[in-house]
């Protein structure tokens, strides 16, 4: 299933395709566009989602499912990060770490975290100059510590101010203990998606990096990140 689309995942019926066209051309804004309490500090723009169904044997239907989300990611307000630019690596973990702050660490469940991350942290190489950092979200709630669910997300800055963010879905699967739903299979194909990614960065793009590494030479973003508290 896919709905390639600019606009609040929860209001398809509001929503436009961009196509093949540039994302940062359009514009939408229903009113309704928050997620949990990241509308403070950073706006969505949707613009693409698909979703890999995985069913059981013997007429079982559909068991789980793995959902990549994409958005486009700016600060909502125009004093974050306004003095610098997202192509500089430590700007852009910076910004990373107050992405997952606000969108998954007020979130409890019985007074505790109900995530964990980033976890797993890497580092993709989705173009020769611009790269992207990929992460794991893991979903504890009261129980899960040993066997969470997983999110996964990707993050990659297009231009001095806005990001892409990509959103694996792994729908609510155990991810290391197989119980009703072997997850081995949604994380092949998560790994082969991924992979395939690659980013073409035209000369305007590219002029701005290089603004950048003309003042930070070391572009290269940190190989390690520890779990945040």
């Amino acid at each position: 299933m896919a709905n390639p689309a600019v606009g609040d995942p929860g209001l398809w019926r509001k929503s436009r395709s961009p196509g093949r066209g540039d994302i940062t051309q359009y514009s939408f804004n229903n009113g309704q566009l928050d997620l949990m309490h990241t509308q403070q500090r950073w706006q969505h723009e949707h613009f693409f989602a698909r979703t890999w169904l995985f069913v059981g044997p013997w007429f079982m239907g559909v068991e789980s499912f793995l959902a990549l989300s994409a958005s486009l990611v700016t600060p909502h307000k125009p004093g974050i990060f306004s003095d610098s630019s997202l192509f500089h690596p430590n700007v852009f973990e910076s910004a990373i770490v107050d992405y997952l702050n606000s969108y998954f660490g007020h979130v409890k469940t019985g007074g505790r975290p109900h995530f964990r991350g980033p976890m797993n942290w890497r580092i993709l190489d989705i173009s020769d100059t611009i790269k992207a950092a990929l992460m794991d979200i893991h979903v504890i709630g009261n129980t899960s510590k040993e066997n969470p669910k997983l999110n996964r997300l990707v993050f990659f800055p297009i231009s001095d101010r806005k990001l892409v963010c990509l959103f694996f879905d792994f729908g609510g699967t155990p991810i290391y203990k197989a119980g009703r739903v072997n997850p081995a299979p949604m994380l092949e194909l998560a790994d082969k998606i991924i992979a395939s990614f690659r980013l073409e960065v035209g000369p305007k793009t590219l002029a701005d990096w290089n603004a950048v590494k003309a003042i930070c030479p070391d572009m290269s973003i940190t190989p390690e990140f520890g779990e945040l508290k």
